[in-house]
């Protein structure tokens, strides 16, 4: 796996797709907080990582 911490907002954005993208499976109790809020944590450069991250399929 590489480690290029410049890869960080690729996979933020990879990330929020696909939470945007299911909001049945990636709903209010799977994430801990609705799913547009928590999209746009997850693209926010100085927060990362205290919550459940799906995998991209």
């Amino acid at each position: 796996m590489d480690h290029d911490k410049k890869k960080a907002p690729e996979l933020r954005q990879v990330i929020a797709a696909t939470v945007a993208s299911d909001p049945t499976m990636c709903s209010d109790a799977f994430l801990g907080k609705p799913n547009e809020e928590y999209c746009a944590w997850i693209l926010d450069s100085q927060k990362w990582g205290d919550l459940y991250v799906p995998r991209a399929s």
